[in-house]
């Protein structure tokens, strides 16, 4: 059997990191499906882009014509505040070395 080097804390925090945000894309993208599926409900097909739900003037155009009630534009407001959380610290720079 061979022994392997104990991890420095760099490298720990590093893959602490990395976990992390693996955390956060898998939620993103669970929101962001949540959030497509919740269009489909009100009959609006919403496009996918790179970083959400392609929510264009058309998009939210569709949303008002279709005049949900209240209770379901303020859940897909609080589902959109938590997907803009979810990409601000998903996607935040990195720190600088000073």
């Amino acid at each position: 059997m061979q022994f392997v080097a104990t991890k420095t804390p760099e490298q720990r925090s590093c893959l602490m990191l990395h976990r992390t945000r693996d955390l956060f894309i898998h939620q993103q993208t669970a929101v962001i499906n949540a959030i497509r599926a919740h269009l489909a409900e009100l009959g609006i097909i919403a496009p996918v882009v790179a970083f959400g739900v392609g929510m264009d003037q058309s998009t939210l155009s569709k949303v008002e014509r279709a005049g949900p009630p209240a209770t379901s534009l303020a859940t897909l407001a609080r589902i959109a505040d938590y997907l803009d959380f979810t990409v601000q610290i998903s996607f935040r720079p990195k720190p600088s070395a000073d």
